[in-house]
């Protein structure tokens, strides 16, 4: 059974081979790959599946499920799985240049709770913002150090590349811009990529 999320949408089978489809699936959450913001969060509520946890974890884990919840409502194409492979697919395609990127990018130290790149090919532009949530790994200075050091020496010596780190309190609310790269406002400019219309650019 699929974890069911209060006042929210419902994650639900309505079909017996939905069912058994799932029910192969749950035994192997942390294998799964997602492919899409629906899978990852589909897989981070089965992972922390509070039934399943011990007594010291449900609370907590059902407090991470709902801040994940909430993001995946108010940012429908944030990514929480899967970072390194798809900033390195767009990173790839932006510095347009095998060699260059070979001899000059560098895989990152760090994970993100979350994460939504913006690249549109018609001008080659390259967004990247950050999540961080406070409840699941706190943002220390020595990551956000870790991420500087990322960005400054694998994104922006190619060119303009904006990166936005964006912190949420442990009940999924906005917090604060932790680090803006960039001209605008981080939170504002990742809600106004959300709407459907936008979504040929999105990871």
């Amino acid at each position: 059974m699929l974890y069911p999320q209060s006042g929210r949408k419902r994650y639900h089978v309505r079909s017996a081979d939905k069912m058994n489809n799932i029910k192969k699936k749950e035994t192997n959450w942390t294998y799964f790959k997602p492919k899409t913001p629906e899978d990852d969060i589909l897989k981070f509520v089965n992972i922390r599946n509070p039934e399943k946890a011990s007594p010291i974890m449900k609370n907590a884990n059902e407090l991470q499920i709902e801040a994940y919840q909430r993001i995946h409502e108010d940012f429908p194409f944030v990514r929480f799985y899967d970072f390194h492979k798809q900033v390195k697919k767009y990173v790839t395609k932006w510095y347009n240049d095998e060699y260059y990127f070979n001899e000059n990018y560098q895989r990152s130290h760090f994970l993100p709770d979350g994460y939504f790149i913006k690249y549109t090919d018609c001008c080659s532009d390259l967004e990247i913002f950050l999540i961080e949530v406070e409840n699941q790994s706190r943002l220390t200075d020595k990551k956000l150090q870790l991420i500087i050091n990322w960005w400054m020496n694998s994104i922006d010596p190619n060119g303009y590349a904006p990166l936005y780190v964006l912190e949420f309190n442990r009940f999924g609310g906005f917090q604060r811009v932790v680090l803006k790269e960039g001209q605008d406002n981080g939170f504002e400019l990742l809600k106004s990529y959300m709407s459907s219309e936008k979504k040929n650019y999105l990871t």
